[in-house]
């Protein structure tokens, strides 16, 4: 993929991450187990997290040939970590 289409579509996925609120969703909700709950939301996050990692390294990997991985990506990994660390 070029560069500028997936920094497009990074700036896209930051976003919906971004969005992502806090409070436990209409769906969530119907778990009889806050607890529960707290651990489906936790598990969706690191998983997006997850994936958010892997895209990061595969672009600033050199053998992909992205010349400004920085440029791409809207923050870091750990930008992202400390944007979701209440549910992590």
């Amino acid at each position: 993929m070029d560069a500028e289409s997936l920094a497009q579509a990074m700036s896209k996925f930051d976003s919906f991450l971004v969005l992502i609120s806090a409070d436990v969703s209409p769906q969530l909700e119907k778990l009889s187990s806050r607890q529960h709950c707290q651990q489906v939301q936790s598990g969706a996050i690191r998983l997006l997290l997850d994936t958010y990692c892997d895209i990061s390294k595969a672009i600033e990997d050199p053998s992909n040939g992205y010349e400004h991985p920085d440029l791409i990506l809207p923050r870091t990994v750990e930008d992202m970590e400390a944007i979701f660390s209440f549910a992590l």
